[in-house]
């Protein structure tokens, strides 16, 4: 499954961190719940919102278990701190940053152990976004090609993602 975490694919399926294309609703999030100034991407990919926080003079540090995604970000000399790691498992000090946020990345992994890490890494705030359980569609036999992407391992409810703040 790993061999679907490419530059090609990021590129086809036009991911805003690696086009730079940056999602206008993840945006107004960002910028309406962040807070601290240090701040880490958890899943950064190619750093398009570690640089678009940078340039807001927020101390952002991005990382990504895929070491090829951080050589976009490097190579094309984004702002931010980037660093290979994998989310269950960070290298960093108990509540180092003010915030976190994680887009699209949960579904993908044990998301218990990265919750836990990314809790334990956080001292203010996390913010995650994590692909909605479609209910509606399925009634009518249809389903949106995001529900066919075979590097998600699980979709979401309210309450699924609940359990994981009590």
């Amino acid at each position: 499954m790993n061999n679907l975490y490419t530059i090609e694919n990021a590129e086809k399926f036009n991911w805003s961190s690696v086009s730079g294309q940056l999602n206008p609703e993840r945006v107004s999030h960002l910028d309406k719940y962040l807070i601290g100034k240090k701040i880490l991407d958890a899943g950064c990919g190619g750093g398009a919102y570690v640089e678009f926080l940078s340039q807001k003079n927020l101390e952002v540090t991005g990382v990504d278990k895929y070491e090829h995604f951080l050589q976009v970000a490097r190579q094309k000399g984004k702002l931010g701190t980037y660093i290979q790691a994998d989310i269950t498992n960070l290298p960093f000090p108990d509540k180092v940053f003010d915030c976190t946020y994680c887009y699209d990345v949960l579904e993908h992994i044990d998301d218990q152990a990265a919750i836990k890490e990314l809790i334990r890494v956080t001292s203010k705030r996390l913010i995650v976004a994590v692909p909605q359980e479609d209910e509606i569609m399925k009634k009518f036999n249809l389903t949106f090609l995001h529900y066919q992407d075979k590097t998600h391992l699980r979709n979401y409810t309210e309450n699924s993602l609940k359990i994981f703040f009590k």
